[in-house]
């Protein structure tokens, strides 16, 4: 736990008890092994008909986190912010300590016997390490965008692509985005600029959000922009609403991702690429046990 506290906080009575229902999901999802954001909360309470959706409600939800953080009420830890990075390069404590990150660290390619070739885009860094739950158990490369993806990284998957495509494999971009006027254009325009980069004949499935799941799970609409360039055919084809993928319970998004890559892949290959590396692991032990044991006594 990392509550501190920084200053006092009294929240009226209608905070409080927005204030215990905020407490209440962010509990369940941690449990779950989920840390959110404060949007993921924020349409979870929309989710449970505490709030309407809307910008005023959503405005209350962080400034009530924020006010509670700082109070020590909530968690430092109970919360994540995936648009601001820090970065501070890898390094050791020692020679013991570079060994017990070796162990740790140590995995196999599990795609190693596959033929094909799967990566996973998404459309906002919000729900990255969500996805990342998925995409580190089956060894597959994750791309987070922050809106329309620039043509440095499409040009980097196209590579990436063609050299699967060479190799006989088939490719597959997994893709989840929001359902809105920019997040549907977003298929089209990935799709054709690898395709113009040579990459073609790479299978693209969107994972998320579609409008079957919007009504599925009953998830909250938003007011299209009409600054939005691509909201005209948008409005024609969908209406004046649209809808994020943040709405979607971590869960349930896990469980979406991990399905379609559960159709693709050879599960016996996996399944047997995880014993090979847990027998790796058993060897790296027995290696790792031995220096430590010369280290500290000068003899194997």
């Amino acid at each position: 736990m990392a509550c501190e506290k920084f200053k006092k906080y009294k929240p009226q009575k209608e905070q409080q008890v927005l204030l215990e229902q905020i407490m209440i999901i962010i509990n369940d999802y941690m449990i779950k092994g989920f840390v959110l954001t404060c949007r993921q909360i924020y349409y979870q309470l929309v989710a449970r008909v505490i709030l309407t959706n809307n910008q005023k409600n959503y405005n209350k939800v962080t400034k009530i986190i924020s006010n509670a953080r700082m109070a020590g009420i909530i968690d430092w830890n109970a919360i994540v912010d995936r648009n601001r990075e820090s970065y501070m390069h890898y390094y050791n404590l020692g020679i013991d300590d570079a060994i017990n990150d070796t162990l740790e660290q140590y995995r196999v390619n599990r795609m190693l016997l596959q033929d094909v070739y799967i990566e996973v885009m998404i459309e906002k860094m919000a729900i990255y390490d969500i996805i990342k739950t998925v995409t580190n158990k089956y060894s597959i490369r994750l791309t987070g965008d922050k809106g329309f993806c620039s043509n440095t990284i499409l040009y980097d998957i196209s590579k990436r692509m063609i050299r699967a495509l060479q190799e006989g494999k088939t490719a597959y971009i997994l893709y989840v985005g929001d359902h809105d006027p920019s997040g549907l254009t977003m298929d089209k325009t990935i799709k054709e600029t690898i395709s113009l980069m040579g990459a073609n004949g790479v299978e693209f499935r969107r994972v998320a959000l579609t409008f079957e799941q919007v009504k599925e799970y009953n998830l909250p609409p938003n007011v299209v922009k009409d600054g939005d360039r691509n909201s005209g055919k948008y409005k024609e084809e969908h209406g004046s609403t649209s809808w994020e993928c943040d709405a979607l319970p971590p869960e349930i998004l896990v469980e979406l991702l991990e399905t379609e890559v559960l159709k693709i892949i050879d599960i016996e290959n996996y399944n047997y690429m995880c014993k090979v590396e847990e027998e790796d692991k058993e060897k790296l032990r027995q290696i790792i046990d031995s220096i430590k044991m010369t280290n500290n006594y000068g003899v194997a």
